[in-house]
């Protein structure tokens, strides 16, 4: 499902609105148009143009710290930020000026090329190449990053679905990797580009989970334009420019990635002006922004969607999730229209699709179960779920139905979205309790499947391999979390994996979905757009949607002066 398979939850703040409250269950149906409550928000010329001019330090927030540096090993989306092409590069990566195509460009592969029968990739690597210890770079390394990709021993369930078929890697001398497949993969090449190169000398005698807990792994070596200068745990990731890249070097002398959870300590660092980027704006934030004079004089604000939707998933392994009935009725008793207008500002979509919502893959007449508390309680009524010892709770054969759902610490908007959802429940007579775990806890508790029902984001490309989040093979290590099982699902990921054609597979990928929606193993929630505050010293943004900023290409403007 991932561009750069990354589970990261919503990490914002936003109080809840008073008098949250619905008239009726026939309020009315209008659709969520966010432009209508969104002035355009793009970035200007100015930002995009001139000559670089290298110095300075690049300040960003980021509001949810990894557990740690390795993206191999259970990615997330900061981490794809922070060290994917900037510390550790692929041998290939999507160009992320070309959008919407995101055609992939050479990295530390100088070329490759395809067979005709596309069982065969062959890449010839960049000469001169020296990982930041002073270390050559060779095919050896690319090879011992495969091993342990494909290694079961290594925590790398994430990236190593979409290597399912491949059938050998082999380096026949210095310079030159072949990759052997068993049968034609529509994304072979695009995976390669989430596959981060690492030194084979690094991890010299340390065997699977001796890789998974490498001192690497919270200081990495790489190739990239920035190596890793160091990490105070709650305060700031800081990476400096390696004059020693092979390519065009960095422009800042510095990147410090600053750990700043509270929305309302950001804020108060950005009217100070102590940071150049904030991707995670809260909806409050980004609306209330344009009326906030400080802000606008000193920052630029930009929105745009990639391809996401939040969810509140049902672990199906456990009892009494494993009833689509069940799930169906809990759906009906979100209201994404309350919560999307006045908690949300009116700026998200709601989700009736799991892949990228302006793509082929979705179609307008799939539609998750519109908010009918009235329907739901008929619902739960028929499935057997009714309150027989009067303690307003419901339940069925001695289980009440009575459950948590785990919320990242920090979340406090997640954390306010599920406290209306937990309202209406009550309503309904099911108990939900809201659980903050902090991230790197949450993160061991989905990986072990210890949970009742979670609320994150998945983020992902226009199209990518649906096998990683939908196919039942994934369940145990892969990113089907919530262990879900359906032998239509899985027929339908396995003919999209093998259809060539485009316009053919954007047809499967449409009846995947209803699926999914049908099935209900999620509760969709909402696409969000990407909402962003950049300093107005910063030159050399460009809007890249589904690749974001790209920190490595920005600079600094002498010629700024701060108001």
């Amino acid at each position: 499902m991932f561009q750069r398979p990354a589970l990261y939850a919503f990490a914002l703040a936003l109080a809840l609105t008073p008098g949250c409250k619905r008239s009726s269950e026939d309020r009315s149906k209008q659709a969520f148009r966010p432009e209508d409550c969104c002035v355009a928000a793009k970035l200007p010329t100015e930002a995009t143009l001139a000559e670089p001019v290298p110095g300075g330090t690049l300040r960003v927030r980021i509001n949810t710290e990894p557990a740690h540096l390795g993206y191999l090993i259970e990615p997330d989306w900061w981490l794809s930020r922070i060290v994917l092409h900037n510390v550790n590069e692929s041998l290939v990566r999507p160009d992320p000026r070309d959008h919407p195509r995101y055609q992939m460009i050479p990295e530390l592969a100088e070329s490759w090329e395809e067979s005709a029968d596309h069982l065969r990739f062959t890449f010839q690597l960049r000469e001169g190449v020296l990982w930041h210890d002073g270390q050559p770079f060779t095919s050896r390394d690319v090879k011992f990053t495969f091993d342990k990709l494909l290694d079961p021993a290594v925590r790398a369930g994430a990236l190593r679905q979409g290597f399912a078929d491949l059938e050998a890697v082999e380096a026949p001398d210095e310079k030159t990797i072949v990759l052997r497949w068993k049968r034609p993969y529509p994304w072979a090449l695009r995976q390669l580009g989430g596959v981060p190169i690492y030194p084979a000398h690094a991890f010299a005698g340390l065997d699977g989970q001796g890789f998974n807990e490498a001192p690497f792994m919270r200081a990495p070596i790489g190739t990239g334009p920035y190596r890793f200068e160091g990490w105070e745990r709650g305060v700031a990731i800081t990476l400096s420019r390696h004059d020693g890249y092979w390519g065009r070097p960095g422009h800042v002398d510095r990147m410090v990635f600053r750990v700043v959870e509270e929305a309302n300590l950001a804020h108060l660092l950005l009217l100070r002006g102590e940071l150049d980027v904030d991707l995670a704006l809260s909806p409050e934030q980004f609306l209330g922004a344009l009326h906030e004079e400080r802000l606008l004089a000193r920052y630029h604000r930009f929105a745009f969607f990639d391809a996401n939707f939040s969810w509140i998933g049902w672990n199906l392994r456990r009892e009494p999730f494993s009833d689509p009935k069940l799930r169906r009725a809990l759906a009906m008793l979100f209201d994404r229209e309350s919560v999307g207008r006045e908690l949300l500002g009116g700026i998200a979509l709601p989700a009736n699709c799991v892949f990228f919502h302006q793509g082929p893959q979705c179609d307008e007449q799939t539609h998750q179960p519109a908010f009918a508390p009235a329907k739901a309680a008929t619902a739960l009524e028929a499935a057997g779920w009714r309150d027989t010892d009067g303690d307003g709770v419901r339940d069925k054969d001695g289980l009440p139905l009575r459950f948590a759902v785990l919320v990242p610490a920090g979340s406090t908007l997640n954390e306010q979205m599920m406290l209306a959802y937990q309202a209406e429940l009550r309503g309904a007579g099911v108990a939900m309790e809201v659980e903050r775990v902090e991230w790197a806890v949450l993160t061991e508790r989905l990986r072990t499947h210890d949970f009742d029902a979670c609320t994150l984001t998945w983020f992902g490309e226009i199209e990518e391999d649906p096998s990683q989040l939908w196919h039942s093979s994934q369940s145990a290590e892969g990113s089907n979390l919530v262990g879900y099982a359906s032998p239509r699902a899985d027929a339908l990921v396995e003919s999209i994996r093998a259809e060539a054609a485009p316009e053919n597979r954007a047809l499967l990928f449409r009846q995947l979905n209803a699926t999914i929606v049908e099935d209900a193993p999620y509760l969709l929630l909402f696409h969000m757009p990407r909402r962003g505050l950049v300093h107005r010293r910063l030159r050399g943004l460009y809007e890249s949607p589904l690749e974001s900023l790209q920190y490595r290409d920005l600079w600094i403007d002498p010629a700024y002066a701060d108001r």
